[in-house]
């Protein structure tokens, strides 16, 4: 029933186990027109200015938005009604970045909002329509395929009712009347210029194709990306047969390890690139891309790649606003294979030109300090990256000449190690593997305290010299003891990390000769003998380092000569000193003595016959 005689039904609700009777009393409700009417599609996003402001830089346009009562209202209503008005442009969906901005807002911290209060007074202003102008500016033209949002809304601004004490009079509820909200909150929009066809509709076609600039592997899609070279560049065609494209962008996702550099036109007109993270870089193609096509080429730095990577892909892929018909051919996936060129070089030399033997022979027994075995002999292995990439890990193989081959189960010693081998050089990162028997297996000490006796032992077989011919035309007998002929060898690695472009790494090897075993079998007959070492470079295939292989080995010498002492006898007694002068005597006065019988001193010698003076000849 309608209880306060507003024209507006009433509840009324006996509540019998409270003891009390509750009324819900019904607002009055004013019904209110809204529209909005100006320039708000076919809006060229490509012109400065509009109508309501000619002069300006950016593009504009403007609208009305309107409202009247559609309501016969109540004389026992208020004598004024205060209406809020405020329009939203995009950001009222949970949007938070917005295209334009109002005019009448456009230095506040919200300039895509504008809002005011509007006073309705007396039976004319009732009856009137109330229009407010906006002028609207546009900020970004990134997006001009889709349409910018506006939400309406009006509402009034009054004082809640009080709730009265017992015994109050009621309030009079046609004081605080109700907006109808069908009308008093609308959406609107507007849309921009667009050669899409009457529909608005506009329908592109995009393709991309994309290719590296280095070499594919034959018969394969797989680039080759060798490492050390400068830059990676990346050609992009992307072509649109259809209507424009709009908000239309290439999306190019790497690597982290890949760098983005910069980018160039080779056909076609501006456009932007800017990575959106570390791994995604977006090129705008323009706003729109119309039909036609676009050729640019991107470049990347690849010092980033770790040792792990192998391989790396590479995805471009074309999106648009537009309604995009090749959604196929959008989207190209590249593989390159890592390959790094790291050009390395293997050298060496032995610290000493050549080293004697000689002296007393002590056998392993008698030894008891490193510097009785014999001469120190250093060979050193010099491993050179000549770049451009750097290797990583770089395994050396040595063959060392640690005894001679004598065709027993133990050879002679040759080559006695005495220490691990040091990696040292500006790449100096490094270490060798030795096994338990490698290094002083017969754990020598350092620095001497006592010596030992002289020892000899039984003689085995041993490798014969050869002559060889010098430059001067003379002939040596030299031996040469190498791995595999002569020589016992064992096998260690050495491993050199992170060697640079440009930079080497030196492997020192220390070591004895040992000295009883070349004065027992090349003290005569012997000029010189040359002990080699070998060393191989090799490298771990998965890590995919490509390299000439020519200077991948090498070999260092030492040349051990005789010392002069043993070319000596080593014990003459002097009796023999004295017969050899007798016997020397004796056949000296026998030869005089024949040469006397003979006659020879008596002979008669040839002479001259006197010249005569007077003669001038």
């Amino acid at each position: 029933h309608d209880l306060d005689l507003n024209g507006y039904p009433d509840l009324l609700v006996g509540a019998y186990e409270s003891d009390a009777v509750l009324l819900f009393r019904s607002r009055p409700i004013i019904d209110i027109q809204t529209s909005v009417t100006g320039e708000l599609s076919q809006i060229d996003p490509n012109k400065e200015g509009c109508r309501d402001d000619l002069y300006s830089k950016l593009v504009c346009f403007s609208f009305n938005a309107c409202f009247k009562f559609n309501t016969t209202l109540r004389s026992t209503f208020t004598s004024f009604l205060k209406l809020h008005y405020r329009i939203e442009a995009e950001t009222y969906t949970g949007k938070k970045y917005y295209r334009v901005k109002f005019g009448q807002s456009a230095d506040s911290d919200t300039p895509n909002i504008v809002e005011r209060d509007i006073t309705i007074r007396g039976v004319s202003d009732l009856q009137s329509e109330h229009c407010s102008k906006e002028i609207v500016y546009l900020k970004d033209k990134s997006d001009i395929q889709n349409p910018v949002m506006f939400e309406l809304t009006y509402s009034l601004i009054q004082t809640k009712p009080r709730m009265p004490t017992d015994g109050e009079t009621l309030p009079d509820l046609n004081k605080y009347p109700i907006l109808n909200q069908e009308e008093a909150h609308r959406v609107f929009e507007a849309r921009f210029l667009k050669e899409c066809g009457s529909d608005e509709i506009c329908e592109s076609d995009l393709r991309v194709e994309a290719d590296l600039t280095t070499k594919r592997r034959d018969g394969t899609n797989t680039y080759m990306l060798y490492l050390g070279e400068e830059h990676l560049s990346l050609n992009v065609r992307v072509i649109n047969k259809e209507e424009p494209a709009y908000d239309a962008s290439v999306y190019i996702t790497h690597p982290s390890s890949l760098s983005y550099v910069g980018r160039k036109i080779t056909k076609g007109d501006q456009l932007d690139c800017s990575p959106s993270n570390r791994t995604t870089l977006k090129c705008d193609l323009g706003n729109p891309f119309n039909r036609g096509n676009v050729e640019f080429q991107l470049r990347f730095n690849p010092l980033g790649l770790s040792d792990a990577e192998t391989s790396l892909q590479i995805q471009i892929l074309t999106t648009t606003t537009s309604a995009d018909k090749s959604v196929n051919d959008d989207l190209v996936t590249l593989t390159a294979e890592v390959i790094r060129n790291a050009e390395l070089e293997l050298s060496g030399n032995s610290e000493e030109q050549a080293v004697r033997y000689g002296g007393e022979i002590k056998g392993e027994a008698a030894i008891k300090f490193e510097d009785e075995i014999g001469s120190r002999v250093f060979h050193k292995y010099i491993v050179r990256n000549a770049g451009p990439w750097k290797a990583s890990r770089i395994d050396v193989n040595i063959s060392w000449p640690y005894q001679v081959e004598n065709g027993r189960e133990h050879g002679k010693w040759l080559l006695y190690l005495t220490g691990v081998p040091q990696v040292t050089g500006q790449g100096g990162k490094g270490y060798c593997l030795m096994g338990p028997e490698q290094v002083n297996p017969l754990d020598f000490d350092k620095m001497p305290e006592n010596r030992g006796t002289k020892t000899r032992r039984k003689r085995e077989m041993v490798v014969l010299p050869r002559e060889v011919r010098t430059s001067d035309g003379s002939i040596q007998n030299v031996v040469t003891m190498s791995c595999g002929s002569g020589a016992r060898c064992f096998n260690f690695t050495c491993v050199v990390l992170d060697l640079a472009a440009n930079q080497t790494a030196v492997i020192r090897i220390a070591s004895r000769l040992w000295n009883a075993t070349l004065v027992e079998d090349y003290a005569f007959g012997v000029n010189y003998v040359v002990i080699k070492s070998n060393a191989e470079i090799r490298l771990d295939p998965t890590l995919n380092i490509q390299q000439n292989r020519h200077n991948d080995f090498f070999s260092v010498e030492t040349k051990a000569i005789p010392d002069v002492t043993l070319l000596l006898p080593r014990e003459v007694s002097w009796w023999w000193l004295i017969i050899a002068v007798l016997l020397g005597l004796i056949l000296l006065a026998l030869l005089i003595l024949i040469l006397y019988k003979v006659g020879f001193f008596k002979r008669k010698k040839p002479g001259y016959m006197a010249a005569n003076t007077d003669d001038k000849d």
